[in-house]
C-alpha cells in the first residue's frame, strides 16, 4: 500500500505540482517565523540597550523630550539598592543623557549623547573601528552614520556644545576612539556614547546622574517591576522619582506581538498549502474512479481506501515539509545580511542588516504542520471517493 501511495503521487504531473506548491508554502511559513522573530528580537534589543532599558528611574519632573540636566539626582545608589529588592533584576546602570550639538571642522550635527559607566554597561553594538570607551577619559564612540555626516575618523576631536546644569554654556572636546554600528539607522546617525565621569565633570554634575536604567531577566514583567519599585521609592522618597517601563514606547507593544504575527503568517501559508492538497486529492479521486471501482470489486474495504489516501497525504506532507525546510534554509543564507528597515513614529528600530537562520524547532514545526494540513486537505476528497 505504501508503494502504491508513492506511485500515485510521483507518477502524475498533478502530484509533482502539488508537492512543489505545498513545499513553497512550507518554506514561506518557516521563513516567516524566522524573519519575524529576528526582526522583533533585534528591534527590542535596540530599544532596551540604546533607549530605555526595561525600566528607567528618573526625577518625577524629568521630560524625555527636553532631557534637562537640572533634573539629575545624586541618590542613585540608594535608588539601585531599593530597585534590587525586586527579584527579577538582571542589571542596573547609571546614565546621563543629553541632546547637544557636535562640531568638527566647520560641520555640525544635532546628536543624542549617552554617558555610560563603561564597567557596568556594554551596549551590544558592532565595533567597526577602534574600541569601547574608557572609564574617565574624555573620549567617545560614535555611530557610523553620524561619523560620516561629520567626516570624522579615529583619533579626531569633536567639540561638544550644550548648556550645563547651571544654565551656562558648556564647551569641551572629546576624542573619537571608536565607531560603532547598532544596525538601526536612527541610532547610527544620531547617537554617541562617552564616559559617565567625563559627563559629570563637563556638566557640573559631580555625583549625579539623570537616570538609572534597569534590565530584567524577563522583560515581560516590566509593568509589574515598575509598580513594585515605584511603591518602594514612594515610601523612601515620596514624590521624588518615577519609574517608566519600556511598554510606554508603543513600538514595544507591537514588537512583543511579533511571534503572534509570525504564527499568523505561517498559518496563512499552511492554509494555502491545504487548499493545494485539497485540489490535488479532489482531482485525484475524480480521475481514479475506475481504479476505485476495481478495488471495490476485489473486495477492498472503504477503510483500506481511506487508509491509502491518508498514507498518500502523509507522504506528501513529509516530502513537502522536508523540501520546504531545505528551501527555507538555503533561502535564509541568501537573505541574511540584506537591508531591511521598519520604523515607528519616525524612529527606525529594526536592524538594517538581519541574520535569518531557521532553527530546528522551526523546521520541525514546518514538517509537522505540513503533515497535519495534508490530512486536513484529504478529508472531503476521501469521503467522496469511498461513497
Amino acid at each position: 500500500m505504501f508503494a502504491l501511495a508513492v506511485k500515485n503521487i510521483l507518477n502524475t504531473f498533478r502530484g509533482w505540482v502539488a508537492l512543489l506548491g505545498f513545499s513553497i508554502m512550507v518554506a514561506l511559513a518557516v521563513l516567516s517565523w524566522s524573519l519575524v522573530r529576528e526582526i522583533s528580537t533585534g528591534a527590542l534589543n535596540n530599544i532596551a540597550y540604546y533607549r530605555s532599558g526595561h525600566l528607567r528611574v528618573v526625577d518625577r519632573r524629568f521630560s524625555d523630550q527636553l532631557l534637562p540636566l537640572n533634573r539629575a539626582f545624586p541618590k542613585y545608589l540608594e535608588v539601585e539598592k531599593i530597585a534590587a529588592q525586586y527579584p527579577g533584576i538582571k542589571a542596573q546602570a547609571e546614565r546621563i543623557e543629553v541632546r547637544l550639538l557636535l562640531q568638527h571642522q566647520g560641520r555640525s550635527a544635532q546628536a543624542r549623547g549617552i554617558a555610560i559607566d563603561a564597567i557596568r554597561e556594554h551596549p551590544p553594538w558592532r565595533t567597526l573601528a577602534g574600541r569601547q570607551v574608557g572609564v574617565s577619559d574624555k573620549e567617545l564612540v560614535i555611530g557610523a552614520r553620524l561619523a560620516k555626516k561629520l567626516a570624522v575618523g579615529l583619533n579626531d576631536t569633536l567639540t561638544i556644545v550644550t548648556p550645563n546644569s547651571l544654565g551656562s554654556l558648556a564647551v569641551f572636546d572629546l576624542k573619537v576612539v571608536g565607531i560603532f554600528s547598532s544596525g538601526s539607522t536612527t541610532i547610527d546617525e544620531s547617537y554617541f556614547f562617552f564616559p559617565l565621569a567625563a559627563a559629570q565633570s563637563a556638566f557640573d554634575l559631580n555625583g549625579k546622574v539623570s537616570e538609572v536604567v534597569i534590565y530584567l531577566r524577563d522583560a515581560r514583567l516590566a509593568g509589574e517591576a515598575a509598580e513594585f519599585i515605584n511603591a518602594e521609592l514612594g515610601r523612601v522618597a515620596p514624590g521624588q522619582f518615577k519609574v517608566i517601563p519600556w511598554e510606554r514606547d508603543e513600538a514595544v507593544v507591537w514588537l512583543e506581538k511579533g511571534e503572534l504575527i509570525g504564527w499568523l503568517v505561517g498559518g496563512l501559508c499552511f492554509f494555502l498549502g491545504c487548499t493545494i492538497i485539497y485540489n490535488f486529492f479532489s482531482a485525484g479521486v475524480a480521475g481514479r474512479d475506475p481504479e476505485i471501482a476495481a478495488l471495490k470489486r476485489l473486495g477492498v474495504k472503504k477503510g483500506e481506501m481511506i487508509r491509502l489516501l491518508i498514507i498518500e497525504a502523509t507522504i506528501l506532507g513529509l516530502l513537502a515539509g522536508a523540501i520546504g525546510g531545505l528551501v527555507a534554509y538555503v533561502a535564509a543564507q541568501f537573505l541574511s545580511g540584506q537591508q531591511i528597515s521598519i520604523g515607528w513614529m519616525n524612529l527606525q528600530y529594526v536592524q538594517t542588516e538581519i541574520e535569518i537562520g531557521p532553527r530546528l524547532p522551526d523546521l520541525l514545526k514546518g514538517i509537522v504542520g505540513s503533515v497535519l494540513f495534508s490530512w486536513l486537505g484529504i478529508i472531503l476528497p476521501a469521503w467522496r471517493g469511498v461513497k
